[in-house]
């Protein structure tokens, strides 16, 4: 609007003032002599066609001043108009883009906090996992140890069975020598009892 107002100014309106020294400048070559009119300056002002003149070339200049001022005042109007509707236009799609604004601002309030919040899980579950590290370090450690106590005894489990195999040896071997040595005896006994009834026998046909 600012620059229309500007441009306005520029229109080509021949003020008053103007027209004022352009019927003076007709006056002074009158005066001068320099027009082809009889007379003086004062009866030439009295006469009726100069003036008349004068007056009908005011009423043209004042009406073409006017209707160009009109047809830019109307032209103003329009853009002026015009201007308002952009305007209007923009301040619904400025309407527009603060409730997106907000609308977006919401979410990403709400983005934050969720990130916020995963954060905070993220940072629990973290001290979980190294506290989950710590208990399976614990339990590798626990795991050699025992593996290390297993393989003790393996050892002294494989040195008893060795151990037990000797004595259960040695029990056989003995068990086999006195089965031997029984059966010794036995025989013996045997023979022993067969010479006793024999010399029973022989004792009786001795006494009879």
């Amino acid at each position: 609007v600012a620059k229309k107002l500007e441009k306005m100014a520029e229109i080509d309106i021949v003020p008053e003032t103007e027209m004022e020294d352009k019927v003076k400048a007709i006056l002074k070559l009158i005066k001068d002599g320099e027009l082809d009119m009889d007379g003086t300056p004062e009866e030439i002002l009295k006469r009726e066609p100069l003036a008349e003149l004068v007056k009908i070339c005011e009423e043209k200049l004042a009406q073409k001043n006017w209707l160009k001022f009109a047809e830019f005042v109307k032209k103003l109007e329009n853009e002026i108009s015009q201007l308002a509707q952009k305007n209007l236009v923009q301040e619904e799609e400025l309407g527009k883009l603060k409730k997106e604004l907000t609308a977006r601002t919401k979410k990403c309030s709400a983005l934050q906090r969720k990130l916020n919040t995963a954060e905070k899980d993220a940072s629990g579950d973290k001290a979980k996992v190294e506290n989950l590290e710590k208990d399976l370090l614990s339990l590798k450690t626990t795991k050699e140890e025992l593996e290390l106590n297993c393989e003790k005894l393996g050892e002294e489990r494989q040195k008893l069975i060795k151990e037990h195999a000797q004595t259960l040896k040695f029990f056989e071997d003995e068990n086999n020598e006195l089965a031997s040595e029984i059966v010794d005896l036995q025989r013996t006994l045997k023979e022993q009892e067969d010479a006793h009834q024999k010399l029973n026998e022989e004792y009786k046909q001795v006494d009879s």
